[in-house]
């Protein structure tokens, strides 16, 4: 909602702009401006920038955003991104399907709280205490011949309303699934297979995946 607000707001102030004419900037607008003109080529590292810009053109007055001359560069950054980040393969996370163990430890910024091989030749990072899409988990990032293949998102204990969520917004999202048996469910994408897994034993979990892209 606030990204929509500030992108209605954008696209009047580009009006103003050209309606207004040449105007001396305020020193408020001059630092929003500038701030602006150093947005580089948009991908995943510009993502704090552009929202530093909008939150700082969000705090201008009405008459500072209308000497503000390039908003439409701002607006053409946020649209850019926004595509960048409905394509990523994985939401929780900006790495993709060729990203090293060591890309996404510069990614995370920090080491893992755990790190181990499995019998079936993966070697995982796990972090926790990790956020996504409001719940609260952990993610396990699985490597398979030394790039990432699977990111698995775990939440204990099991949940019914909180499985519901995640299988509804997929469904309404992705439509039918692909593939689904009594413990979960998968949709199968061009950029990421996405799954979900309720297991109520013993506490249980529910396990959000996503993985390399494959067919059914």
């Amino acid at each position: 909602m606030k990204k929509r607000i500030i992108a209605m707001m954008l696209t009047m102030a580009i009006a103003s702009t050209l309606l207004a004419g040449c105007v001396k900037a305020s020193p408020e607008a001059q630092a929003v401006m500038d701030k602006i003109k150093s947005i580089g080529t948009v991908n995943y590292d510009e993502e704090v920038l552009i929202g530093e810009c909008e939150d700082a053109y969000a705090a201008l007055t009405p008459e500072q955003q209308a000497e503000v001359t390039n908003t439409d560069t701002l607006a053409k950054a946020r649209e850019e991104m926004d595509k960048l980040l409905a394509a990523r393969p994985v939401p929780l996370t900006n790495a993709n399907w060729e990203s090293t163990k060591d890309d996404v430890l510069n990614l995370e910024g920090k080491s893992p709280n755990e790190e181990y091989d499995t019998d079936d030749g993966d070697h995982v990072l796990q972090y926790n205490d990790y956020q996504y899409d409001g719940y609260s988990g952990l993610v396990r990032y699985c490597f398979k011949n030394g790039t990432l293949y699977k990111v698995l998102f775990v939440m204990s204990p099991f949940d019914a309303d909180t499985y519901k969520h995640f299988d509804d917004q997929y469904t309404t999202k992705y439509g039918e699934p692909g593939f689904q048996n009594e413990a979960g469910k998968v949709w199968y994408q061009s950029n990421a297979n996405i799954g979900i897994m309720g297991i109520a034993l013993s506490g249980g979990s529910i396990i959000v995946t996503f993985s390399v892209p494959s067919e059914q």
